[in-house]
């Protein structure tokens, strides 16, 4: 320490900080170094070459978004459209995205839902990540070809036809879709 006598007679200038780690985190090790004394009574006392005190680097807050999906029904969940953030990611740390509709049923106004997970080297702990719906999702109807057979018959004069089989092509697999009617 400075004696009370000199404290007026020297300053403490210049020098370098650095954080142990470039990862969020409290009471965090910082490293001081490079100083130099400057006053009339500065060549009375010699600084450490290393200086350390601890400091905080807080989580940096970023939103992701859900964005409006329009798909036709395929029996999941899933959308192909990436989630968009509200701020870049710091230096190399990228982010890996995607989000969801609520149900697998066609609709509109559909909830999708984000998710996602940021690669910084931390667990993704240098993010706080708060994820917002959007309420724009919508699955349309697969469209199916139907198809029939129909009984022979002998001339009657009309039009007429007896249907004696139904058929459906692109149902997917573990869906149950049959129609009936028809003439």
């Amino acid at each position: 320490g400075i004696l009370p006598m000199d404290t007026a007679l020297i300053t403490l200038t210049g020098g370098t900080a650095v954080f142990d780690s470039r990862h969020a985190g409290v009471d965090k090790l910082v490293i001081g170094s490079d100083f130099v004394l400057l006053g009339a009574s500065n060549s009375n006392y010699i600084i450490s070459v290393v200086y350390t005190t601890t400091a905080t680097i807080f989580r940096k807050p970023i939103d992701i978004f859900a964005v409006q999906d329009i798909k036709v029904y395929d029996q999941t969940t899933e959308s192909d459209e990436i989630p968009i953030t509200n701020t870049d990611l710091v230096g190399n740390d990228y982010g890996v995205f995607w989000h969801k509709y609520d149900d697998k049923n066609v609709g509109t106004g559909k909830t999708m839902y984000p998710f996602g997970n940021i690669i910084d080297g931390n667990n993704g702990d240098n993010y706080i990540i708060s994820y917002i719906l959007n309420y724009e999702g919508i699955i349309t109807p697969l469209q199916l070809i139907p198809g029939i057979t129909a009984a022979d018959k002998v001339y009657d004069g009309n039009t007429d036809a007896t249907i004696t089989s139904r058929s459906t092509e692109g149902v997917l697999k573990g869906d149950n879709v049959f129609y009936v009617g028809g003439t």
